[in-house]
């Protein structure tokens, strides 16, 4: 309303687009038949696809040195290209199992653990406390999945890309890693502990089970914390999160997805 007092001449219209890889490939539809909005909020990994295509504004005089000073250093690298920042993070968001304190505890936990052994252990003791699943997953082979699979793959030592920023998780020995995570998560449901129905499903669709005491852990993102608290009141003081869990001794390298503004 400020903005539109301002400048009466400007009208402003939201089309807002779809989620996730459908998103990206529409935009890159649009932008290869001109058909761009002036202004947009984008997935800040689809940026360099963008520039390539010579779509998007130089944004440095938006921000001065003082306000660059703000952002990690390495949050204005990422978006950077050929000397010229391409876009304004407003925005990211960490991914690991959320899960209710009080309900955690009633099992004797203080939070479900993150070896993957002690995982298992922790996940017969939710369902023989009546818990019909121990985790739910968003697995249904989208970008999304690829965000808890590739904090675990990292963990355990895995590349995603080469020196040369040339996706390598396919090669071994990355290969050999990521059937390992693939296989943890298929051991989860061999063991009753997740449903094979998680396999169509994204983190909008997991939530509800969370919601309703039918998963006592949900793989979530920090960007729906505001989302659980207007679905779900009572979660205020009762919800936290830790890592994905991996075997003894390694810790998983959770994957920062963030959104920002470009022009």
């Amino acid at each position: 309303a400020q903005f539109q007092a301002e400048n009466p001449d400007i009208r402003l219209r939201m089309e807002p687009h779809a989620g996730n890889t459908e998103a990206l490939q529409e935009i890159l539809t649009r932008a290869s038949t001109g058909r761009l909005p002036d202004v947009g909020i984008m997935d800040t990994y689809w940026i360099p696809r963008l520039h390539a295509g010579g779509y998007l504004q130089p944004m440095d005089d938006v921000l001065t040195d003082a306000d660059k000073a703000d952002f990690l250093p390495g949050v204005i690298k990422a978006t950077t290209h050929d000397g010229a920042l391409r876009a304004i993070y407003i925005y990211n968001s960490w991914r690991g199992l959320f899960y209710r304190p009080s309900a955690v505890k009633a099992l004797g936990y203080d939070a479900p653990p993150t070896d993957w052994a002690e995982f298992l252990k922790f996940g017969k003791a939710a369902r023989k406390a009546g818990f019909p699943n121990a985790v739910m997953l968003p697995a249904n082979q989208s970008e999304l999945t690829m965000l808890y699979l590739f904090p675990q793959l990292l963990g355990l030592g895995g590349e995603i890309h080469d020196a040369q920023g040339r996706p390598n998780f396919f090669e071994p020995p990355n290969r050999d890693k990521l059937e390992l995570v693939m296989q943890m998560w298929r051991d989860l449901v061999a063991e009753g502990l997740m449903p094979e129905q998680v396999g169509a499903m994204d983190e909008v669709g997991t939530r509800p089970f969370f919601y309703s005491g039918e998963t006592i852990t949900i793989g979530s993102s920090t960007s729906f914390i505001n989302q659980f608290y207007t679905d779900v009141p009572d979660l205020k003081g009762d919800l936290n999160v830790v890592p994905m869990p991996l075997q003894a001794g390694a810790t998983p390298v959770p994957l920062l997805a963030a959104w920002g503004y470009v022009v």
